[in-house]
């Protein structure tokens, strides 16, 4: 069991009872709630609680999609679309420049000011869901009123402006006796935290321009309300100087722990496909690409960029050539949004885009790629990766963490029993910057989806292994009927069910499921602090309801009692991460280096600039890849075919 916070218990309380506020459309008393989440974000940076500040700067959002979803329910609700929602934006805008901004100007030494930085993170990064969540729910009214307010929010709190830093570099010259370190200290001080208030101001506008950009993509939204939308953003706290560097931030930072890009979907999965949602890394560079030639902007100053983030120059290169093809092939689809007359004129935007990159491409080809080649892997970095790895495997994988809970696992190491490998062994192209030490050394965004895919392969598997004849098929039209006769044949069979097993979507968009009585978005608190409470999403006659994204869980639900079903075996080895997830990080032979060189010469031998180079050069390129193999073994037994059934919904519900 997790420990809990002090005030959990009655910060839960507040957000049942403002729950029960908006079921009952009272706006009154939504009024007063929002009175005393202002209090306590007052009181909390007056006392430097970040806590509490975290738990409570969100309210604009719970609010907000409370609203959204009572108000689909009930016309009466419409009075707190009018007279609620649209002043939650003011209140995140007054948090931040009055409450916050007070607090900032307060303080002077640089601990506080590290204090205050943190508050700000919050403050915009709850601004940013918020304007996220109106773009899901196409609410252009409020969101147009939402960026005028943010747009509103200014950086007076810092008084300092660019010329701070040729400022600092005169002091710093000239300090030879140390009479000026305290103005220096002071003066970078002012520099760093105002660098990152600007940037936590800019960058959610850059990210929700290019997820609008995705959205038409996808045939979510029109081009007509993206060019009403662009009219919207109008390149607020646009800064040509940190454009690159915001998006290799985007390409390169932990976006697991910034802003919650990373858990941004338009919530639409394929059937018979394995489904992820969108990558920022992806759909930012994207966005980016679509922006500049929309306005013929090719400017890319390679001085401005931060060094740490320099070495992904060339992989941007490469993206950006690959979202350019991507364009032209559908040139009839974007022309009107990328502003341009004709094929030609966008070829020569492109070209001059490219070119741009290109020239700050070339100070990291040639010496670096000798140097990583040659460098040795650090085991540090290796063990860090493995945690990485660990953590991510661990957040995505379900079904282990069912079996751990319900008890039903057994460790069959050191038996001759044959189980399955679950996992994959990667040829990683150029990510030996990952594992090394030195100014070459460079994180990958993205890689945790290695770990990601171990932990949803087992649930695929898991599910895979149960669809054979022996199982109980029951159909029904509907969720709601499928899952009372899945319940009412395990009963009549003498089973006693213990958990139902889903796909998230009906969660949020099967109406009819979620109004019946027997459907309860509370659960027993003995789920919530344990290992299985962030998948666990209500209950269905008290029976815990756990969700995952496996396809082999379209359109389908499982029923049973899972301890008495189903037994899990694995095995484990104390260098594995928790015994659980082997992870190794090799340097590729010499075999694989002659075998990668002879399959694809061509891909090797020639830079982007079609400059050609020997095997040697060549072959020390592929010397900048890593192998990198990511797996569990492990497998599942099915105890009783009697204690559980699978049913098929055959009337779905569109997406």
């Amino acid at each position: 069991m997790s420990k809990s916070r002090v005030t959990e218990g009655t910060s839960i309380n507040v957000w049942n009872a403002m729950s029960k506020a908006v079921e009952g459309s009272s706006v009154d008393t939504i009024s007063t709630f929002i009175g005393f989440f202002r209090d306590v974000l007052r009181d909390s940076l007056e006392y430097k609680k970040i806590d509490p500040f975290r738990e409570y700067i969100n309210f604009p959002s719970r609010i907000y999609s409370q609203i959204v979803f009572q108000r689909r329910k009930n016309i009466a609700a419409q009075v707190l679309v009018d007279q609620i929602a649209d002043q939650l934006s003011l209140h995140l805008k007054e948090i931040i420049a009055y409450y916050i901004v007070f607090a900032s100007k307060s303080e002077k030494n640089t601990e506080a000011k590290a204090e205050i930085d943190v508050f700000f993170y919050e403050g915009f990064n709850a601004f940013n869901d918020f304007l996220f969540r109106q773009v899901m729910q196409q609410d252009w009214k409020l969101l147009k009123s939402s960026l005028t307010r943010y747009s509103q929010i200014g950086d007076e709190v810092y008084n300092g402006t660019s010329l701070d830093e040729l400022k600092l570099k005169n002091l710093n010259e000239a300090n030879i006796d140390g009479i000026d370190s305290d103005e220096i200290v002071s003066l970078r001080t002012q520099i760093k935290y105002r660098e990152a208030f600007l940037r936590y101001r800019r960058q959610p506008l850059a990210a929700l321009k290019y997820w609008v950009f995705l959205l038409f993509d996808n045939g979510k939204i029109t081009e007509e309300t993206v060019l009403e939308l662009l009219k919207g953003f109008a390149r607020q706290f646009y800064d040509a100087n940190k454009e690159i560097d915001d998006l290799l931030f985007f390409r390169t930072g932990d976006l697991q722990q910034y802003m919650g890009w990373e858990n941004w979907d338009y919530i639409e999965r394929p059937e018979n496909e394995l489904y992820y949602p969108p990558m920022p890394s992806q759909w930012m560079t994207s966005g980016f690409v679509i922006d500049r030639i929309r306005n013929n902007n090719a400017y890319f100053n390679s001085e401005k960029i931060d060094p740490a983030k320099f070495s992904d120059v060339p992989f941007l290169y490469d993206a950006v050539q690959e979202e350019i093809n991507n364009l032209r092939n559908n040139f009839d689809k974007w022309q009107k949004l990328l502003n341009v007359t004709d094929v030609e004129e966008f070829d020569g935007r492109a070209i001059q885009l490219l070119a741009s990159i290109a020239l700050g491409k070339r100070s990291v080809i040639g010496e670096k790629e000798r140097a990583i080649a040659a460098a040795p892997l650090n085991e540090e970095q290796i063990t860090g990766f493995k945690q990485q790895m660990g953590a991510a495997w661990k957040a995505q994988t379900r079904i282990r963490r069912l079996f751990n809970y319900f008890g039903n696992i057994e460790d069959v190491s050191g038996q001759d029993i044959k189980l399955k490998l679950v996992g994959q062994n990667i040829f990683f192209e150029k990510a030996k910057i990952r594992f090394i030490d030195g100014e070459h050394h460079s994180q990958i965004y993205g890689m945790e989806q290695l770990g990601q895919n171990v932990g949803r392969w087992e649930d695929d598997l898991f599910l895979r292994t149960i669809e054979n004849n022996n199982t109980t098929i029951i159909e029904g039209k509907s969720l709601l009927e499928t899952l009372s006769a899945c319940l009412q044949q395990l009963v009549n069979s003498g089973a006693t069910p213990t958990m139902i097993f889903l796909e998230p979507q009906f969660l949020y968009k099967d109406d009819v499921f979620l109004s019946s009585s027997r459907y309860s978005q509370f659960y027993d608190p003995v789920l919530n602090p344990d290992d299985v409470n962030f998948f666990v999403l209500g209950t269905f006659d008290q029976i815990p309801i756990f969700t995952s994204y496996s396809q082999h869980l379209k359109n389908k639900v499982l029923v049973s009692d899972f301890g008495a079903a189903f037994t899990m075996l694995h095995k484990t080895n104390p260098d594995w991460y928790e015994n659980e997830l082997s992870v190794k990080v090799l340097l590729p032979s010499e075999e694989q280096i002659q075998e990668k060189y002879e399959k694809q010469p061509e891909k090797w031998k020639f830079t982007n600039e079609g400059i050609e180079l020997s095997e040697h050069d060549a072959k020390t390129l592929i010397r900048t890849s890593i192998v990198i193999d990511i797996e569990t073994i492990a497998d599942f037994r099915v105890n009783d075919f009697q204690k559980f059934n699978i049913g098929y919904i055959t009337e779905v519900i569109p997406d």
